[in-house]
């Protein structure tokens, strides 16, 4: 494409996928962002006037080229003189990199970092670290300063952070990841910190973000820190246990392991007492009235009585149709208390004509948990609807 300076006009031709960036004039070396132009610098008119426009245009060429031919000198052009060198071109524009992106200079160390740890080059890793102010995952605010340190745990410190490079494991995050993108979140005059996102040295769909602390000493770029980084959302599910699951169907759910819970802190004693009772109730199959009356109780009571119907499907193994049975009965009144459906309920056996499979029924508990675990503190109950 052609592109044309805004200050000076000097032109220059660009691959259009470089439209948008921006690039240095080599004339006036003003900064502008590259827009392509048509040539002749505009876009041609339209419109039926633009035959006459033309013709003028034309006449008045000719016209001056008369001119010119008639004020020219008669005598021939000066010659060439032979082996004259050549003026030399220069480009005429330079494209600037993007100072917080993939070539910025401090992305460009945490590459090389990556770099040298899959070569298994500790000797280098060792002097692209900044070993006084090192920061290792799970130092905790007592350990003692770098002065306070003899020779032996000096070393001692420096290794594990050369072993936390070289790390291939599920805990390593520079070895065995191989960053494709990256930008600098921030920079100061003598410490930085830059953002990789990564893949793994074998291959597969896994990512990861590995952050980085930086420090400069003497003019040069050193490591004090490196983590994978995650969301506040990402944290919290690690903490609460919760994971993206893909179910053999290509269902892609929320889950977690089911455990035993106790009844909520703020839940009063008496409370306690009767949602137990209530739950013995109203699992009992031959006490259908009084089942029915003591579910609709257990859904007025609400979010206390929750942990206690989860606990319920944790402890039902599903052994019989019995079991199942109950297993439904605790599913309705959570789905009645929470207003949340997830997926296929527990209710029908293996290869009833519902089609419940024993991946999807056990998916089914191992979602409740993981809503719970991830959004049970948040919940107040469903709101009141308003009379008309």
């Amino acid at each position: 494409m052609l592109i044309e300076c805004p200050f000076c006009h000097t032109r220059a031709k660009l691959p259009e996928s470089k439209e948008g960036a921006k690039v240095r004039c080599a004339e006036c070396s003003k900064v502008y962002r590259a827009r392509e132009i048509l040539s002749g610098g505009r876009k041609p008119a339209t419109g039926n006037n633009s035959g006459p426009i033309i013709a003028v245009i034309v006449v008045c060429v000719i016209g001056l080229g008369a001119v010119l031919v008639m004020k020219s000198s008669p005598s021939e052009p000066a010659p060439v003189q032979a082996g004259a060198p050549k003026a030399k071109s220069k480009p005429v524009l330079e494209e600037l990199p993007d100072p917080t992106g993939w070539d910025s200079e401090q992305v460009q160390f945490a590459v090389e970092i990556h770099e040298r740890a899959a070569a298994r080059n500790a000797e280098a890793l060792a002097r692209l670290i900044q070993a006084d102010q090192l920061q290792l995952v799970g130092d905790n605010e007592d350990r003692p300063a770098w002065s306070e340190l003899d020779d032996q745990a000096r070393e001692a410190r420096i290794d594990n952070a050369l072993e936390s490079l070289l790390d291939t494991g599920e805990t390593g995050t520079v070895a065995g990841w191989s960053p494709y993108d990256g930008e600098l979140v921030k920079n100061w005059e003598s410490s930085a910190t830059v953002k990789l996102s990564a893949t793994p040295h074998g291959g597969g769909t896994a990512k990861r973000v590995i952050q980085w602390e930086l420090v400069r000493v003497d003019d040069e770029w050193r490591a004090i820190r490196w983590e994978e980084w995650l969301s506040e959302a990402e944290k919290l599910r690690v903490s609460r246990g919760v994971e993206v699951v893909t179910l053999s169907d290509g269902s892609v759910v929320v889950e977690r392991e089911p455990e035993p819970l106790e009844h909520l802190e703020d839940t009063p004693q008496e409370v306690r007492d009767r949602i137990d009772e209530l739950l013995v109730t109203m699992l009992d199959l031959e006490l259908t009235t009084q089942g029915s009356k003591a579910s609709r109780e257990l859904i007025e009571i609400g979010k206390p009585a929750i942990p206690v119907l989860l606990t319920h499907l944790f402890e039902n193994k599903l052994y019989n149709e019995e079991d199942s049975i109950r297993a439904n009965i605790a599913v309705v009144a959570l789905r009645e208390i929470t207003d949340k459906s997830f997926g296929y309920q527990p209710q029908a056996l293996v290869g009833s004509a519902l089609g419940t499979t024993e991946e999807r029924r056990m998916s089914s508990v191992r979602q409740w948990f993981a809503w719970w675990h991830r959004k049970g503190e948040a919940f107040t109950g469903l709101p009141e609807m308003e009379e008309e």
